[in-house]
C-alpha cells in the first residue's frame, strides 16, 4: 500500500476511534440516550475487530478514552475559562491535557478486547471483561476520577439498576459491555449463526428485568421516617473569603433553616461550603445564630458545609451541630480535588496561578480527612460523603461498614457549567442501591436529590433553584452482598483477564 495511502488509512481509524468514544457519551446528562446502552460500544469493537496487535488494540483505546473523555468532560473547558480567568487557548489546552491523562486506563481495554478474543473464554465475554478492567484502573489511578462508567447510564433507570447491590456498579457495566458483545457477535457472524448470542442476550435481558423488577418491589415506595429538609440558597461564588458575600449567604442560609424548621423539618443539611468563612474568620455569634434557626430545639440537628481546622492543616468538610448551636461531631472530606484542593508545590509556586486559584479556594492545600465514622442524627447514622467523594464506591461502602443508614451529600457545583452539574448527581444514585442506603443530596448550583434505598429518586430539585424542600427519609439497616464482598467484583475482572488470555485450541469455538 502506498505511504500515502497508508497514512490516510490510520488517520481515518484514528478519528473513528475518537468518535466511537464520544458516542458513547450519549447515554449521559443532557441527552440521557439510556436505550443506546445495547448498542453503545458496537462502533469500538467493530475497529477493535480489524486491529491484530494487543499494541494496536492499547493505541486504539487510548483514541476511544479521548473521544470518551472530551466528549463528557467539555464542560471542564467552561469551568476552567470562567473559573480560573484562563484565556481560550489555554483552557482549551488544558482540557485535552486532562482528557489526555484520563483516557490512558482505555488502553485496557483496547489491548483486552483483542487479547482475550484469542483466549478460551466465550469471545463476547471479552469485552465485558476489558471494559470492567478499564474502570477499575480509573477507580485505582493515582487521581482517581471514575466520571460516567458506563453502568451510570442506567442511573433513571431503577429497574435495571437493582444488580448493584451484588456487584456495585462495575456489576452493570459488565452487564451492558456482555450484551455490547453479544450483539456484535451476532452480527459478526451472520444470520446463519447469530441465533446463539442472540438468545443469550435475551435470556440476560429477561433476566435482568425481570429479577430487577421483583427486587425493586421489595422496597416500598412510601413510609414514614425522618423529616429532612434540603437548603438549596443557589448562592453565587465568585471570590472565595470575601466576607461581605459570605455574611449574606449566611444570612440566607439562616433564614431558609428557619423556614425549613416552621415546616416541621428534624434534620436540615446545607451543600458544601455553604459558611464559607475560615475557621478563624467565624462570627463570634454564630452558635447562637444557628440555635435560633433552629428554634433551640435540642432534637434538631444542622448539617452544613464549613472549612475546618484539623491537624495539619484547613479541611473542607462538614459540621454536625444540635439545637443548642454547638457543634456535636465532623467530618473532614477524604477525596480531595486535584488543582483546587490538593496543588502540587510546583504549582504552588507560580504567582500568577496563587492569585487564579484564589477564586476557588485558600490558595493551599487542604488536608485529608481520616476515618468514616458516621455523625449522629438521632435515629439516623449519617455517612457524609462531600462533592465528589460519592464518585468511588468504597468511601461510602466504609460509612456504612461503621454503621450509617442514611447518606448525605453536601456539594458545591458551583465550578460545574450545567452539564457538569447535570452528569454529577448521576454518580451518587448508584450508591442508594449498591448499600441499600437512602441518600440526600444538597447542591448549591446544582442538582438537590432525594433518593430511597431502592434508587428511585423521590425529590429532584432543578439547577440554580434557591429555597428549601422537605422530604421523608427512612434510614436503612441492612448490610448487602455488595458490602460483604461483590465489591470485589473490579477485582474479578482481572481474573477473568488471566484466564481470558490463555491461548484457545483452534477446535474450541464460542459464543
Amino acid at each position: 500500500m502506498p505511504m500515502g495511502g497508508a497514512v490516510a488509512r490510520l488517520s481515518m481509524l484514528a478519528l473513528g476511534a475518537v468518535a466511537s468514544g464520544a458516542f458513547v457519551v450519549l447515554l449521559f446528562p443532557p441527552w440521557n440516550a439510556v436505550w443506546l446502552a445495547p448498542l453503545a460500544l458496537l462502533p469500538a469493537l467493530a475497529l477493535l475487530a480489524r486491529t491484530r496487535t494487543v499494541i494496536g488494540g492499547a493505541l486504539m483505546g487510548s483514541l476511544f478514552g479521548l473521544g470518551y473523555v472530551l466528549g463528557y468532560g467539555e464542560w471542564v473547558y467552561a469551568s476552567v475559562h470562567e473559573g480560573f480567568g484562563l484565556r481560550h487557548m489555554l483552557s482549551a489546552l488544558v482540557l485535552v491535557a486532562a482528557a489526555a491523562l484520563a483516557a490512558w486506563p482505555f488502553a485496557v481495554f483496547g489491548a483486552g478486547a483483542v487479547a482475550l478474543r484469542r483466549g478460551r473464554l466465550p469471545r463476547a465475554l471479552a469485552p465485558a471483561i476489558a471494559w470492567v478492567a478499564a474502570e477499575w484502573c480509573r477507580v485505582q489511578s493515582p487521581e482517581p476520577l471514575p466520571w460516567l462508567r458506563l453502568g451510570d447510564a442506567l442511573h433513571d433507570q431503577p429497574i435495571l439498576l437493582q444488580p448493584a447491590e451484588l456487584g456495585g456498579v462495575a456489576l452493570l457495566s459488565f452487564l451492558l459491555a456482555l450484551v455490547n458483545g453479544l450483539l456484535f457477535e451476532a452480527i459478526r457472524r451472520g444470520r446463519a449463526e447469530a441465533r446463539r448470542p442472540l438468545a443469550v442476550a435475551l435470556l440476560i435481558a429477561l433476566l435482568w428485568f425481570g429479577g430487577g423488577a421483583w427486587r425493586l418491589a421489595q422496597w416500598p415506595e412510601d413510609g414514614g421516617g425522618l423529616r429532612v429538609a434540603l437548603v438549596h440558597a443557589a448562592a453565587p461564588r465568585v471570590l472565595h473569603f470575601d466576607r461581605e458575600t459570605t455574611e449574606r449567604s449566611l444570612a440566607l442560609h439562616l433564614d431558609l433553616t428557619a423556614q425549613a424548621v416552621g415546616q416541621g423539618a428534624e434534620l436540615v443539611v446545607w451543600s458544601e461550603s455553604a459558611l464559607d468563612f475560615l475557621p478563624e474568620e467565624l462570627p463570634q455569634d454564630l452558635d447562637d445564630r444557628i440555635a435560633a434557626a433552629l428554634g433551640f430545639d435540642p432534637e434538631r440537628r444542622l448539617l452544613l458545609g464549613m472549612h475546618l481546622r484539623e491537624e495539619g492543616g484547613l479541611a473542607n468538610g462538614a459540621s454536625l451541630r444540635d439545637g443548642s448551636g454547638r457543634e456535636q461531631a465532623r467530618h473532614a472530606k477524604h477525596l480531595l480535588v486535584p488543582i483546587v484542593e490538593s496543588i502540587p508545590g510546583w504549582l504552588e509556586e507560580l504567582p500568577r496561578f496563587r492569585h487564579r486559584l484564589k477564586r476557588f479556594a485558600a490558595a493551599q492545600s487542604y488536608v485529608a480527612g481520616r476515618g468514616a465514622r458516621p455523625l449522629p442524627a438521632g435515629e439516623a447514622r449519617l455517612g457524609v460523603l462531600i462533592c465528589y467523594e460519592t464518585l468511588l464506591p468504597r468511601l461510602a461502602r466504609a460509612a456504612v461498614a461503621q454503621g450509617a443508614n442514611l447518606l448525605v451529600n453536601p456539594t458545591n457545583d458551583a465550578f460545574f457549567p450545567d452539564r457538569g452539574a447535570e452528569q454529577h448527581q448521576v454518580m451518587a444514585v448508584m450508591r442508594t442501591v449498591e448499600l441499600r442506603r437512602p441518600l440526600v443530596r444538597v447542591a448549591n448550583q446544582g442538582m438537590s436529590l432525594v433518593v430511597d434505598a431502592g434508587g428511585r429518586v423521590r425529590t429532584r430539585v432543578a439547577l440554580d433553584e434557591r429555597g428549601v424542600t422537605l422530604a421523608t427519609v427512612q434510614p436503612v439497616q441492612v448490610t448487602t452482598p455488595y458490602v460483604r464482598g461483590g465489591h470485589l467484583w473490579d477485582e474479578a475482572s482481572w481474573l477473568l483477564f488471566a484466564l481470558g488470555c490463555v491461548p484457545r485450541r483452534r477446535s474450541e469455538a464460542g459464543l
